[in-house]
């Protein structure tokens, strides 16, 4: 499974930086990699969540303005992993899908 990431960062770095653009030789271990990829960033989302609610809760007003722009970035970052996420597990869908016809 390894191969295959590296094989999706290769092209990436290629062409203009998306994964995916081209499906890899084999179906299977693609799917594997991207499920693998989906798997780790929803790890991030689990883990990212927790850390902008505490930094809410733990706000002073001395820290007011750090606090507020760490949970702006911890917010878009969550965002971008959101949507990263929501786009892998698409992706495997439609794999899967072609696979079955």
């Amino acid at each position: 499974m390894f191969v295959e990431l590296q094989d999706l960062a290769t092209e990436a770095k290629q062409n203009d930086g998306r994964l995916a653009r081209i499906p890899l030789k084999n179906r299977d271990r693609e799917v594997e990699a991207h499920q693998l990829l989906h798997s780790k960033f929803s790890h991030m989302i689990d883990n990212y969540k927790p850390a902008r609610e505490s930094l809410t809760r733990h706000s002073s007003e001395k820290n007011t303005r750090r606090m507020q722009l760490a949970r702006d970035f911890l917010t878009g970052e969550l965002r971008i992993l959101e949507s990263a996420s929501s786009w892998l597990k698409n992706y495997c869908q439609i794999l899967k899908q072609r696979e079955s016809v």
